[in-house]
């Protein structure tokens, strides 16, 4: 047990990675800017957006949200570090 790591934060990174298929690095450059919510009438949509350069393939990609993952991040997202929902470094994650 760790209790200086932020383990909450890993378990929602960990589940946003199996949520929406993104590599470890392009999670790790989300920002809250690129979490958006819609609304498509009464409905909202959420995404996650991974810009130009961002991805394997260097095209923009806007992936869904389930509403229990946004959930999850909306904490996150009110304590960004430098507008970074996910402020861990790779090695910091592979360890």
């Amino acid at each position: 047990t760790e209790p200086g790591r932020e383990w909450t934060r890993f378990g929602v990174l960990l589940r946003f990675l199996l949520h929406t298929g993104a590599r470890l690095g392009e999670a790790l450059g989300v920002t809250v800017g690129d979490l958006e919510e819609r609304r498509v009438g009464r409905e909202a949509v959420r995404f996650a957006h991974f810009h130009r350069y961002r991805t394997k393939s260097d095209r923009p990609r806007q992936i869904p949200l389930t509403a229990p993952l946004w959930g999850e991040l909306e904490p996150l997202r009110a304590h960004a570090d430098a507008g970074r929902v996910f402020p861990f470094r790779p090695a910091a994650v592979w360890y």
